[in-house]
């Protein structure tokens, strides 16, 4: 019964194979017997016939193994490695030049993944041991401002269940939204706002509509291109779990995405009984700092505030 042997460690198969499975080896010698009463019989030959077939056998060319059908080749882990990364490259630049590439993205992203991502960013801040507490006198003002606001939300808000409002000490002028609905408000801009409720109530409707429209995740998806990519392309998007607060504290948003908060913020302020006038109100508050040694965090990240505030004041 014929076979092929590996020359490089002696594998031996019955089919021909491209690859040795063993050592890799591509080279091979065939009729090996391999069968217990051939080797018995080769065993009683008359030293002539062994002779008569070596000659014969000697005489013969050559002939390489059968090329496998239907095997596939075995790939060696540099090149699997190299096709991955390809893969990621391509998905990533798709995911960084697309808006809507991000916005499907981020509609098919579930609320647990969303959550897990709020509750990493809590989890980071929280290390810093600058969280007010919840009795805190700062920390009970921004609450009841959110949560009148959210109680201003359409029934159908898909976060309306899930927001939380927390107050960090630190002298930055800042205010962000984790996706799921986590709003974090520095008491820099409190002071620079001299926690007047009709400006704080601006700020956070526009957070909150950063939350409505998904614009942090979107943002995530298209900022942290390579993350993204590698998440959806394994399925462990659970991983955005772990990502740092400074991804989201840092967004820079687009200026449709600003608009949109804007122009939605205003709305909901109205809803909730605030004037829609309170929105140009407080973006002209943070237009007069641009001038200032310390540009504010959240200025930086939400830039042409005085331009914004003429757009919606000219918006019917």
């Amino acid at each position: 019964m014929s076979s092929y042997q590996c020359e490089a460690c002696g594998f031996i198969t019955k089919n021909a194979l491209k690859f040795c499975p063993k050592c890799r080896g591509t080279k091979w010698c065939t009729n090996v017997t391999t069968s217990a009463n051939s080797a018995l019989a080769n065993a009683i030959i008359s030293p002539q016939t062994l002779i008569a077939q070596h000659t014969k056998a000697a005489a013969q060319p050559i002939v390489a193994p059968a090329k496998p059908k239907g095997q596939l080749a075995i790939l060696k882990p540099s090149v699997v490695v190299g096709l991955i990364a390809a893969l990621i490259l391509c998905t990533a630049a798709i995911i960084k030049s697309t808006e809507s590439v991000a916005s499907l993205l981020a509609n098919k992203t579930p609320l647990d993944t969303e959550l897990l991502i709020a509750q990493g960013t809590y989890e980071s801040i929280r290390q810093d041991s600058k969280l007010l507490a919840n009795d805190h006198p700062d920390t009970q003002f921004v609450q009841a401002i959110g949560q009148r606001l959210v109680a201003a939300l359409p029934a159908n808000s898909r976060y309306k269940q899930n927001y939380t409002f927390f107050v960090f000490k630190d002298d930055d002028v800042n205010a962000f939204a984790a996706p799921a609905g986590l709003i974090v408000v520095h008491t820099g801009l409190l002071d620079l706002m001299k926690r007047n409720s009709d400006l704080l109530a601006a700020v956070l409707a526009h957070e909150i509509m950063h939350v409505e429209l998904r614009h942090g995740l979107k943002s995530i998806y298209q900022d942290t291109a390579m993350l993204a990519a590698i998440a959806w392309t394994f399925g462990v998007a659970s991983d955005f779990g772990a990502m740092p607060a400074s991804a989201l504290i840092n967004t820079r948003y687009s200026r449709l995405r600003e608009t949109e908060a804007d122009a939605l913020g205003s709305q909901l302020l109205a809803d909730a009984g605030w004037p829609k006038t309170a929105m140009p109100a407080m973006l002209r508050q943070l237009a007069l700092v641009k001038s200032g040694i310390r540009v504010p965090q959240w200025f930086s990240s939400h830039p042409d505030s005085e331009k914004r505030a003429i757009e919606l004041e000219g918006r019917k």
